[in-house]
């Protein structure tokens, strides 16, 4: 496990939580910024990252550009960490290919399991986040959305089936399944 950006969720309390629930899981490394973190996984290969969506000193959000970095790259699963207000950074985070989101706040239990569906290749989401996702997609729904997201959605929102979208937009149906 990679924890970039730790925030409230220190890589020496993370290792703590995995050996209390009787893992043999280690914390490899730690970064304080996206670019760090991205070159710390390119040396140490860790299963998971951990990673804050607010990352370095201006509190932006490199998370989201470092989730998207790793996935291009092939380099572990991305298990993500909000805070209060994240709710478009949560979207954003899932869109760029995260396996999951929790909130920095949640208990040692969640978080164990969140890690270990991560390493499992599984979807995770805290209540929380769940929560920040729904109100991201409300609040600001098409800012959330891909062009082409938007191009699906304004057809299924006609009635047309998942064909027939493929078909005008001339992508696969399981682009339109996923879309």
């Amino acid at each position: 496990v990679e924890v970039p950006g730790s925030g409230g969720v220190v890589p020496a309390g993370v290792g703590r939580l995995l050996t209390q629930a009787g893992l043999n899981i280690d914390v490899v490394g730690e970064a304080a910024r996206s670019a760090q973190a991205a070159d710390l996984q390119e040396a140490v290969h860790a299963d998971v990252v951990v990673a804050s969506l607010r990352l370095g000193d201006d509190g932006e959000s490199d998370g989201v550009e470092l989730t998207r970095r790793l996935v291009e790259a092939g380099h572990g699963a991305v298990l993500c960490l909000s805070e209060r207000g994240d709710d478009h950074l949560v979207a954003a985070a899932l869109r760029a290919g995260a396996h999951g989101c929790l909130d920095k706040g949640v208990d040692g239990s969640a978080f164990v399991q969140a890690v270990l569906a991560t390493a499992r290749g599984q979807a995770f989401l805290s209540g929380t986040a769940l929560q920040s996702l729904h109100r991201g997609l409300r609040d600001d729904g098409s800012a959330a959305l891909t062009s082409r997201e938007l191009e699906v959605r304004a057809l299924l929102e006609k009635g047309l089936p998942d064909k027939k979208i493929a078909e005008q937009l001339m992508i696969s149906v399981k682009t339109v399944e996923k879309h």
